[in-house]
């Protein structure tokens, strides 16, 4: 058996020094092979192992994928920007792996290397914060189903994402204050004291001009297509255009904060009756007062905003990344 287990080591071994092109020509037969320990006769063959998938020279087998499951719980603690599911299926698990290989190289690509000497000094630093040597440590880790050197390399995994993150994903993500200032609002839309200030543009005409129901209606979709043509249909020619330049909500009326409210910025509101002329107004900018509510929730909405920009480009980024490595899977 032991020579069995050898020869095993010994394949491994040689497979992960030949090229990509000679994997590419292997895949096919490699990602199906089960690791065995056979007796004398082929009938009574065991079960090692499976490989479920391959990044360049790196094998992930079904007891690398089975062994996240076993200690998932610690792998949440240490490295839950990682590790951040709660379904462990094996693909799940697999890409989780490929993906950390792929963070890595492109880290080293950056010019980055998370050294053995780093995440000694950040476990260091930990059993600092915990008032623990590195026997209670390990003790701890026992207890969770964990070795050192298991946790010591999840360790350095959480790092190198963190590092991922700071040098080569958040350049990509931009969020504009305008942004911050609409996800506030949406937010706090229930606010009474929420204000805005805006410059408008007031296209009015008076109601005696509009002559069929269908024309009030039709109203801020002919002032839509003013905007875009510059032309108006003849039974619109009486329209006044008034520049009403930076307003606040207080020199607004009633009707027009509550309309102006639910346009946006660049964009046509309803229609409006005030003292017997038809309102439309073209929101040339639209800025929210900045109430010490939102000075205190702004961070916080800045960072929800980027966790979900992030969670878009993250999916995409790491397909383009993927394309500079030979990755297969078989599961």
């Amino acid at each position: 058996m032991q020579s069995k287990i050898n020869f095993v080591n010994s394949f491994f071994s040689k497979f992960s020094k030949i090229s990509k092109i000679s994997k590419i020509f292997i895949n096919c037969s490699l990602l199906v092979i089960v690791i065995v320990i056979a007796s004398p006769t082929i009938g009574h063959a065991k079960l090692l192992d499976k490989i479920l998938a391959v990044i360049d020279d790196k094998i992930i087998t079904l007891s690398d994928v089975e062994r996240v499951k076993e200690n998932l719980s610690l792998r949440k603690q240490v490295a839950p920007q990682v590790y951040n599911y709660d379904d462990p299926s094996n693909e799940k698990i697999a890409n989780t792996l490929i993906q950390n290989q792929i963070i890595r190289s492109a880290l080293v690509d950056s010019g980055i290397v998370v050294t053995d000497q780093h995440v000694e000094s950040e476990i260091k630093a930990l059993e600092k914060r915990l008032n623990f040597d590195r026997e209670a440590l390990i003790k701890l880790l026992n207890s969770n189903n964990a070795s050192f050197s298991e946790y010591f390399e999840l360790t350095r995994t959480a790092i190198e994402y963190d590092a991922f993150r700071t040098t080569i994903l958040t350049p990509l993500i931009s969020i504009p204050e305008q942004q911050i200032k609409n996800a506030f609002y949406v937010k706090n839309s229930s606010n009474k004291t929420i204000a805005f200030k805006y410059n408008l543009i007031d296209f009015s005409i008076d109601k005696s001009k509009l002559t069929s129901n269908d024309q009030i209606k039709t109203l801020s979709v002919m002032v839509k297509k003013f905007q875009e043509t510059g032309i108006l249909p003849e039974e619109y020619k009486d329209i006044v255009l008034t520049d009403m330049g930076n307003m606040t909500e207080e020199g607004l009326t009633r009707e027009m904060s509550d309309v102006l409210k639910k346009t946006d910025e660049g964009t046509v509101s309803e229609a409006i009756l005030i003292n017997n002329q038809y309102h439309v107004f073209f929101v040339k900018t639209k800025n929210l007062v900045e109430s010490d509510l939102y000075l205190k929730s702004k961070d916080k909405i800045e960072r929800e905003l980027f966790e979900q920009e992030a969670s878009k480009i993250l999916s995409s980024l790491f397909e383009r990344e993927k394309t500079k490595h030979f990755v297969e899977y078989n599961l």
